[in-house]
């Protein structure tokens, strides 16, 4: 019986990269989830926060009821 073997993740990456994905999901042609299936991005989270610190959009912080 074969096991299979997840794609390596990165753990740190270049503001540059996150700039390069920041801009791509402003400009509206991929999702957040298209981007991390995309870059291999770990965490479901990232890309916003990301946006929130790279991003030229508002992106509101929602909290819990």
């Amino acid at each position: 019986m074969q096991t299979q073997l997840s794609p390596p993740y990165q753990s740190q990456y270049s503001q540059a990269f996150k700039l390069q994905v920041v801009r791509e999901y402003e400009r509206g042609f991929r999702t957040k989830d298209d981007l991390m299936n995309k870059y291999q991005i770990r965490g479901h989270s990232t890309v916003l926060q990301w946006c929130r610190k790279y991003g030229k959009l508002y992106y509101p912080k929602i909290k819990a009821p």
